[in-house]
């Protein structure tokens, strides 16, 4: 969808999703911890804001795209991996466990509202608030910055931006110092640190679009240095007694200045398509990668039984070799029969329409 391509994004987004997985493995590995690697989310956010208005913002402006086209694009765009993820979450939820665990049987409107609601994209009241795949409340957010933007782009005033960037950030500073960094969100509890994180990093990522380079340059040197100061922005352990102060001004000032450098310049043609293929396996691997974990670890092979480093590496290697299969196979036809069925119901509708005359 996108008018340009930024293959540093995509390099950062596969990265960042690598680095995600590796927060999660330890229920089935011995797997090295990166403390900061919940940050790739407001990564996430951000250049999300900048792909987003990248694509869609001069169709909406012109009014080519109206609103519920741009959140149907959106939604095609998310749901496929996204059902898939919720599937396997909650074979693992309800099959896995209630096999290892008969007492724990719930009744049947809470199963049926705990099936319902993840594979509506709906959160749930429960913490988390997507219990059979928890990555997916970051989606949600997602969607409600994505909804507010289409609403608010021709809104072309200053002054609603800066003031919801800086009641953000504030949000952001005042929670980070507290709690000595800003890991939430993804309970219902603290919903407003995730609106804060959200609001900021996606505002931020589409005024970076608007204030963007238009002649780019290709600089492997860039390329590399942008990726290492993002891989050292997730990895690097942060003194206890710093890590508040810290981590807000890495939200608020360098992740919206890696996100500026990675669109500056492009990496040189030979890396291009690896850099590429990096974006196209990220949010699969992002989506999908915390209800496989959990499935395989229920398993009875894999009872009571933590894994090495390296088995570790082999599943990762696996997981993207399926999330690259499963781009291909899955979600790119999964979306185009979205659009067709979305467009002939459409088209139904205004025949229907017409034959009535109204």
């Amino acid at each position: 969808m996108s008018k340009r391509k930024y293959a540093n994004l995509d390099a950062i987004r596969g990265i960042a999703a690598i680095l995600i997985f590796f927060r999660h493995a330890p229920v089935l590995f011995i797997s090295p911890q990166f403390a900061q690697s919940y940050l790739a989310v407001d990564l996430f956010f951000t250049m999300s804001g900048f792909v987003v208005a990248n694509a869609y913002e001069e169709r909406l402006l012109s009014g080519a795209l109206s609103f519920w086209s741009f959140l149907k694009l959106r939604l095609i765009r998310l749901f496929p991996l996204y059902l898939l993820g919720a599937l396997v979450g909650i074979f693992e939820h309800f099959v896995l466990e209630a096999a290892s665990d008969h007492e724990n049987l719930r009744s049947a409107i809470g199963t049926a509202s705990f099936a319902l609601l993840p594979l509506l994209m709906l959160p749930s009241r429960a913490k988390p608030l997507y219990p059979v795949n928890n990555p997916a409340w970051s989606l949600f957010y997602e969607i409600i910055a994505n909804s507010v933007y289409a609403k608010a782009v021709k809104n072309r005033s200053i002054g609603c931006w800066v003031a919801a960037i800086s009641i953000s950030a504030v949000v952001i500073t005042l929670y980070s110092v507290t709690h000595n960094g800003i890991d939430a969100g993804w309970n219902l509890s603290v919903w407003y640190v995730a609106l804060g994180r959200v609001t900021f990093s996606f505002s931020i990522g589409i005024l970076l679009y608007r204030a963007r380079v238009s002649a780019r340059r290709e600089s492997a040197a860039r390329s590399v240095l942008t990726l290492t100061a993002v891989i050292l922005l997730l990895c690097v352990q942060v003194p206890v007694g710093w890590a508040g102060i810290v981590t807000a001004v890495e939200v608020i000032l360098v992740v919206p200045s890696v996100v500026y450098l990675a669109t500056s310049f492009e990496p040189p043609s030979f890396i291009a398509p690896a850099f590429e293929q990096l974006g196209r396996i990220s949010y699969g691997l992002y989506i999908i990668h915390v209800p496989v974990l959990l499935t395989i670890a229920k398993l009875p092979i894999n009872a009571g039984h933590v894994h090495g480093a390296v088995a570790l590496l082999i599943f990762l290697a696996a997981m993207l070799v399926f999330v690259s299969i499963l781009d291909r196979y899955y979600d790119e036809p999964a979306r185009r029969v979205l659009s067709n069925l979305l467009a002939g119901l459409k088209n139904r509708t205004t025949r229907t329409g017409l034959s009535s005359g109204t």
